[in-house]
């Protein structure tokens, strides 16, 4: 069984014809389009959807374009690639909610001072958010770079290592960082939904747990899917719903938190309010 109340806060979404882009392998090889990722979500489909700037795509013309197909179908906000020519335009709009960096293959220079500066101007004055990707060695040495005053999302979960059984060193690190940053500067969340680390939810429990445990159960969002991708190789959005809905029952069992609660907040109603979804 899963949540029925739900946000995708995690989503590779392609305009029509999509031709060229990555498709959903589990369901008919279709293309990731708005029309195709809500037709198989039919009668499931999340309160609201988080365009991400897909990491292989040279600009976010593809999230700007999805957003456009998405209005007046269904609430949808995006994240757009923080290197982008474009970027000083469109974080401007109000359904554009954060910057995206890249920490996975090396860690990001800001040497072009005056560029990196005059953004981050822009998303603190329009009250936006900085979403990273990459391994905990990398984001550690990249988030120290960054303003202290930005909100930061850290996309899935931060990479941890499942085969050290919780004991990711640089991750747990990582963490105890973040706890201090929450504390004493702008807000850190954690965004799953976790199957980069393992398919195998029992896997990535631990981490979720010690997220909840160190941030609270406010710091953490597990609705996404990550389509087209989805569970690499599967693909199947069902599965990822499933698979992010066990990961939040699995931290209010742990900790014994109230599960109606807690799943709620962790598929649904922390993104609400860092996106500002309203019902």
């Amino acid at each position: 069984m899963t949540s029925n109340k739900w946000i995708d806060t995690h989503v590779h979404l392609f305009p029509e014809p999509a031709d060229g882009w990555p498709t959903l392998a589990e369901h008919g090889d279709r293309p990731c389009t708005p029309r195709h990722y809500l037709g198989i979500l039919d009668g499931s489909a999340p309160k609201g959807i988080v365009v991400v700037h897909f990491s292989k795509a040279p600009d976010s013309t593809h999230v700007i374009g999805a957003l456009d197909t998405l209005k007046g179908k269904r609430p949808a906000v995006g994240v757009v690639k923080a290197a982008d020519m474009a970027v000083f335009d469109w974080i401007l709009r109000d359904d554009v909610k954060g910057v995206r960096i890249y920490a996975k293959e090396s860690v990001p220079e800001f040497t072009d001072v005056q560029r990196w500066n005059r953004l981050w101007n822009l998303v603190r004055s329009q009250k936006k958010h900085i979403l990273l990707f990459g391994d905990a060695e990398k984001l550690r040495k990249t988030i120290p770079q960054l303003p202290q005053d930005i909100p930061l999302v850290i996309d899935h979960l931060g990479l941890p290592d499942a085969t050290h059984g919780g004991n990711d060193a640089h991750w747990n690190a990582l963490l105890s960082e973040m706890q201090t940053r929450n504390k004493t500067a702008a807000p850190v969340y954690f965004k799953g939904p976790g199957y980069r680390s393992s398919l195998r939810t029992q896997e990535v429990q631990p981490f979720v747990n010690a997220i909840v445990r160190k941030l609270g159960v406010d710091r953490l969002m597990l609705g996404a899917t990550d389509a087209p991708f989805a569970g690499m190789p599967k693909g199947d959005l069902h599965w990822i719903r499933d698979y992010t809905y066990k990961l939040a029952v699995g931290a209010a069992n742990a900790l014994e938190l109230d599960e109606e609660n807690t799943v709620d907040a962790l598929l649904y109603g922390n993104a609400a309010e860092l996106y500002g979804f309203k019902e």
